[in-house]
């Protein structure tokens, strides 16, 4: 999660074209599309990521999680925020 916030960061700056939002989703590969919610346009997706086997045998699961990035963009699909990054464990006490 750490690396795709990064990379987002600096990616998904203010006046980032529509056409390079949608390249680094694609780069991360995390499937996204354009979205209108409340009045507020937004590029987002999610990816499920799983983790190692062998952490469940020995810890509380085996760490899978789900990643999700967001980001405001204007009717073009310009950038207009910072982007957003969240993560939640999925298997984990």
């Amino acid at each position: 999660m750490k690396r795709i916030e990064a990379n987002a960061k600096k990616s998904l700056k203010p006046g980032t074209k529509k056409a390079d939002v949608t390249a680094f989703f694609a780069s991360e590969r995390i499937p996204m599309g354009f979205y209108k919610m409340a009045g507020q346009n937004e590029a987002s997706g999610q990816v499920f990521v799983t983790g190692l086997t062998e952490c469940a045998s020995v810890a509380c699961g085996d760490d899978s999680a789900l990643i999700g990035d967001r980001v405001d963009v204007d009717e073009n699909g310009t950038v207009v925020s910072d982007p957003v990054v969240v993560g939640m464990y999925t298997d984990c006490l």
